[in-house]
């Protein structure tokens, strides 16, 4: 399937659109608390803190959550990792 055809599909044009602005979002927060914290300490040490604490819980939960949630109803995991990142 082309990108296209794909974009041509509503339900997956909009689950597309949102995930795009939650990533931006994201990003938002992300940048807001580097310069935040590298404004209110002024040292690399813990920008690399933020950014480790940023990245760790993808590593850690994201490679053997994967194996489960690949199991479970899709829309529900999607509905309830909103709800508890909220």
């Amino acid at each position: 399937m082309t990108t296209r055809q794909l974009l041509a599909n509503a339900d997956f044009r909009r689950l597309w659109i949102a995930q795009l602005i939650s990533f931006f979002g994201d990003s938002l927060t992300t940048m807001g608390l580097l310069f935040l914290v590298q404004r209110t300490y002024g040292d690399a040490a813990s920008v690399a803190g933020i950014l480790i604490a940023n990245t760790l819980p993808f590593l850690v939960v994201g490679l053997f959550a994967g194996v489960w949630v690949d199991r479970w109803d899709r829309k529900k995991v999607m509905v309830w990792t909103d709800v508890i990142r909220a």
